[in-house]
């Protein structure tokens, strides 16, 4: 069944359509009194990542010189962006960095090795340097906590696993 609205009309409150993210939030408080919106909100609470890991130790921060060149996964670097370096940890692994001097913390994202600097486990960009107020004295006494991996960032078999797998197909059909 199709619904019809005069010309001229308002929609109905259920037929309105927000193609705006930022503004749902907003309908939908709008449509709280309205059925089926019946929402309790003050129940909707943003579920923090649990850290799998916990790493201490001493971050810098880069930039200058690395700003637009690419980083070990390919992508350009932009002081903007919150992300780091770490020697080991895979790409797209979202880490808690939280500076144990002002206990000022950020999640920031692994997209780049490094650093090569004994005695450091983090470079972070510059954005992230200045969430953490460590941009004056450049280096600042942190601690890095891996958080629990989403449903995205699932492991994906080695290209050895893969490629063995195949030649086993192979020798079993010949």
């Amino acid at each position: 069944m199709a619904w019809a609205v005069p010309a001229g009309a308002a929609p109905p409150p259920c037929m309105i359509t927000v193609t705006n993210p930022s503004a749902n939030l907003r309908w939908v408080r709008a449509m709280k009194a309205f059925p089926p919106f019946n929402l309790d909100l003050s129940k909707i609470v943003k579920r923090e990542p649990k850290p799998v890991q916990t790493i201490t130790g001493i971050a810098s921060y880069y930039g200058g010189r690395w700003i637009g060149r690419k980083t070990a996964n390919g992508e350009i670097y932009r002081k903007a962006d919150l992300t780091a370096a770490h020697k080991t940890l895979p790409f797209n692994t979202m880490v808690r960095v939280t500076n144990q001097r002002n206990k000022k913390s950020v999640v920031l994202r692994i997209n780049n090795r490094g650093p090569y600097i004994k005695g450091r486990i983090l470079d972070v960009s510059v954005a992230a340097a200045r969430e953490l107020q460590m941009e004056t004295s450049g280096l600042a006494k942190v601690t890095i906590e891996v958080l629990d991996k989403s449903p995205t960032q699932k492991k994906r078999p080695s290209s050895k696993l893969v490629a063995s797998t195949q030649n086993r197909d192979k020798a079993a059909t010949n």
